[in-house]
């Protein structure tokens, strides 16, 4: 529930949930990845929906704008209206001027997390978690289900390309949803996944990551323990088997089934992968690439075949899965040169890209542009970067977004700083930009044929990455 200031307006929330068709909502943060398809939800509900955020970048302001929902861009109390119901992002600090205005005069408010428990969970609510893979087994399981007519509600955390939009609200008993560990929001810091009421879960991995709220390894596995334990017994848990402790999977009171993906089961076939699941026979075919990939895959088929979908719609679905955007999305491919954009913002996330790339791409020199998550600029995430980057030729650091001051007084790493850090842990060159013009023109001049120049990052690159491909066209 909120703190101070919050839990009168939840409370008031779930009362005016009953039947808002009609009313105005007004979602602070709208041009978020998730933030706007949540919007565009309940615009399709009847819902009068406006919204602000301090910057408006694509793909969500295109979506925003075809799909006719007004935004502007900053924070003026002024133009908000008198709203029945406002949606708070994650980032909104508890001081932004729109929310404090909301606040003040009373108009309820809820998370994104409140928002999904009220409107997207079902009864079978289906969550994924993890440290890593969440997005793409979300959006696999999603369209396996949707290919075996099931139509489940739910909310996939990334661009998922097989869906028109990445919330859906139906009603159906199944949900399936990304559950992040991260803080729900500035009021709420329990993670978001509490919210989801999972009677199935998916878990990835218990790795350690977003040091910035988690002070340890222990620590941070004890949310994911706590998760476990919390289903119920005619649930599901389906767990990697070399990623989760045995101690976190001890706490189930349902089945539990382990995954692994068996390299010795794919084979490559020009653009084309082919591999297997234990437990069946069915070969199963994907164009994606990376054994984190084929991984992922697995969980989600045998998550599937455990929920009775039939073996035959799963392998249609798997071969027609077209994954999500910024998951090694290429983004140009001209005179021998290939431009990606990825989402891999943590050591861990970046290792499986780069694995990916150079064993699909062996002979290729794969040049990386990174900027980390915030949570992956403590100097506690220092030694997580041990040995990442090796499979890479070239990295190279740019000016890394501004970040609000740590609660704990400790400042953030900057990117001379983490330049240090990779390049006394790594075998690949290490540079550091701190202008963004001189960035982009060094790698468009210094590119050359068989080169993967791969933006990985949670953040949008300020135009470096169209920068760089124009250049290069």
């Amino acid at each position: 529930m909120p703190g101070k200031g919050g839990s009168a307006a939840g409370m008031r929330a779930r009362i005016f949930l009953a039947d808002m068709k009609g009313k105005h909502i007004h979602v602070v943060g709208i041009c978020g990845v998730t933030m706007a398809p949540a919007a565009k939800m309940f615009h399709d509900m009847g819902w009068k929906v406006t919204g602000s955020d301090k910057g408006f970048f694509p793909p969500m302001s295109d979506y925003l704008r075809k799909h006719n929902i007004p935004f502007y861009p900053g924070w003026h109390p002024e133009r908000i209206g008198s709203p029945d119901m406002a949606l708070i992002g994650n980032f909104i600090g508890m001081q932004n001027p729109e929310f404090l205005f909301i606040r003040e005069r009373g108009i309820p408010f809820f998370s994104y997390p409140e928002m999904l428990s009220q409107y997207v969970i079902r009864d079978r609510s289906a969550v994924i978690a993890g440290t890593y893979g969440k997005t793409t087994i979300t959006a696999a399981v999603a369209w396996i289900f949707e290919q075996a007519g099931i139509c489940p509600s739910f909310m996939i955390g990334g661009i998922a390309k097989n869906f028109p939009d990445g919330v859906r609200r139906a009603d159906g008993e199944w949900s399936i949803v990304e559950g992040d560990e991260y803080s729900t929001s500035r009021w709420d810091r329990r993670p978001k996944f509490f919210h989801y009421r999972p009677t199935h879960l998916i878990l990835t991995a218990t790795v350690w990551d977003h040091t910035d709220l988690y002070e340890s390894q222990e620590a941070y596995r004890a949310v994911f323990a706590e998760a476990v334990s919390s289903l119920p017994q005619d649930g599901m848990l389906v767990y990697h088997a070399e990623a989760v402790p045995d101690y976190v999977i001890g706490k189930a009171a349902c089945p539990s089934y382990p995954y692994v993906f068996n390299a010795r089961s794919m084979e490559r076939a020009g653009e084309q992968t082919y591999f297997s699941v234990e437990g069946e026979k069915t070969l199963f075919c994907t164009s994606l690439i990376g054994r984190h990939t084929l991984e992922n895959l697995t969980a989600a088929i045998l998550f599937s075949r455990l929920a009775g979908v039939p073996e035959e719609t799963i392998a249609g679905a798997i071969s027609s899965f077209a994954g999500i955007r910024r998951r090694l999305e290429v983004r140009m491919r001209q005179g021998g040169i290939t431009v990606i954009d990825d989402l891999a913002h943590s050591p861990f996330k970046v290792r499986a890209s780069i694995q990916a790339l150079r064993e699909w791409h062996p002979q290729a020199r794969i040049r990386v542009v990174f900027e980390p998550n915030i949570g992956s600029r403590t100097p506690e995430a220092a030694p997580l970067y041990a040995g990442v980057f090796d499979g890479a030729d070239e990295v190279i650091i740019p000016r890394l977004s501004k970040a609000k001051k740590r609660s704990d007084g400790v400042a953030w790493v900057e990117g001379s700083e983490l330049a240090d850090i990779i390049a006394a842990s790594s075998s690949a060159s290490v540079r550091y930009f701190s202008n963004d013009a001189e960035l982009v023109s060094y790698m468009a001049k210094d590119a050359q044929k068989g080169d993967i120049v791969a933006f990985m990052g949670s953040h949008g690159f300020r135009g470096m990455i169209e920068g760089v491909i124009s250049l290069l066209q």
